[in-house]
């Protein structure tokens, strides 16, 4: 499954995540109902709040599906634009700093998987915690540089390292592989980063890790247990 970089392709995964007949429990269906979808006015305001341009890809799932302020199938819990939201709002959390308590602005995020440090100031979430382990694990626009269309890769940052552990070649490859992982499902659907993941316990051990020395030593064979998976949706990165 390559990533086909077109908003077509965006609209068409959007329109069958939609249609999917859910099976939730435990009053996750009202969390799950998207209640609102963003104006233009309230992408711009945010782009100007976080001084980046979102992804085109983003814009429109949030313009189609949900301005945030939902846990997608009950485990992706998505960051919205604007102040009206009880969860979390780029307009109120514009990089990773404020989700993770890091009050050192200038504080670096190593990416395993590129061997390179980037500023936290320069992630900005678009999903706010992991729901399984409760914690403020989650996925984040790389705003390193300039990239075509806005369309940065998405990597995973843990609350234990602040490190990024996976990246991904934008959000539509993002949104591929959470359809895609969770379309033959009827409950018990699965966050990105356990689709990508199935083993469970090497999963732990990347999530757990708390230094960039630990990751370092840990991460080949991590990728090497769930190698079979991250080929079969395209994403396999030695």
């Amino acid at each position: 499954m390559g990533l086909k970089m077109s908003i077509e392709y965006v609209h068409e995964i959007i329109n069958k995540i939609k249609n999917k007949k859910l099976y939730l429990e435990g009053g996750m269906e009202e969390n799950e109902t998207p209640t609102s979808n963003a104006k233009e006015e309230m992408i711009k305001e945010a782009e100007e709040y976080c001084k980046i341009k979102l992804p085109d890809s983003f814009r429109t799932f949030l313009k189609e599906f949900s301005n945030g302020n939902i846990y997608m199938y009950g485990v992706e819990p998505m960051v919205g634009v604007g102040l009206e939201h009880i969860m979390c709002s780029l307009m109120n959390c514009g990089n990773s700093l404020g989700l993770l308590s890091i009050k050192d602005f200038d504080k670096e995020c190593y990416i395993v998987p590129q061997d390179k440090l980037v500023k936290i100031s320069q992630l900005v979430p678009f999903t706010f915690a992991n729901a399984d382990q409760l914690s403020r694990d989650h996925w984040v626009f790389i705003c390193d540089r300039e990239y075509p269309k806005n369309e940065y890769p998405v990597g995973y940052i843990t609350q234990g390292s602040h490190n990024i552990v996976y990246v991904l070649e934008g959000f539509e490859k993002w949104l591929e592989i959470f359809w895609e992982g969770n379309k033959d499902l009827d409950g018990e659907y699965q966050a990105v980063i356990s689709i990508l993941f199935p083993d469970y316990r090497s999963l732990m051990d990347l999530l757990d890790a708390e230094t960039k020395e630990e990751l370092i030593s840990i991460y080949p064979q991590i990728i090497e247990t769930n190698k079979e998976n991250l080929i079969k949706y395209g994403v396999y990165q030695k």
